[in-house]
């Protein structure tokens, strides 16, 4: 696979606000994953670009690291941002891989509080 990191246009607009803050809160960085993981199946060619980004607001926002489920997700973003050769050998097992990330996001999901219900 030839690097590509580009994204859908749906998360590059989520991506653009996101950036864009000084800090976020836990869960916006989990719905950003969320995202990512929900659009995954339709946009599989985009899926370097989409680790790519998550793994930048890993590194951008200190206060995600803190979190050891979090900060776990943010490094397995950051290995499934390399080509597929890199990150786990062959595509069968970057799908693995992405799947087995989606089940850390969804417990982060049920970790986090939505940001409607802190309000």
């Amino acid at each position: 696979m030839r690097e590509d990191f580009s994204v859908p246009r749906e998360f590059e607009e989520y991506s653009e606000v996101l950036f864009k803050k000084d800090e976020i809160p836990r869960r916006e960085f989990v719905d950003f994953c969320l995202l990512a993981v929900n659009l995954i199946d339709s946009n599989w060619d985009k899926r370097q670009g989409m680790a790519y980004y998550i793994a930048g607001a890993w590194v951008k926002y200190k206060n995600i690291e803190k979190d050891d489920l979090l900060d776990q997700i943010g490094g397995e973003f950051g290995i499934l941002e390399l080509p597929d050769a890199h990150s786990a050998g062959s595509e069968e097992e970057v799908r693995k891989k992405w799947h087995e990330v989606a089940k850390l996001v969804q417990e982060a999901g049920k970790k986090f509080p939505t940001l409607s219900s802190k309000q």
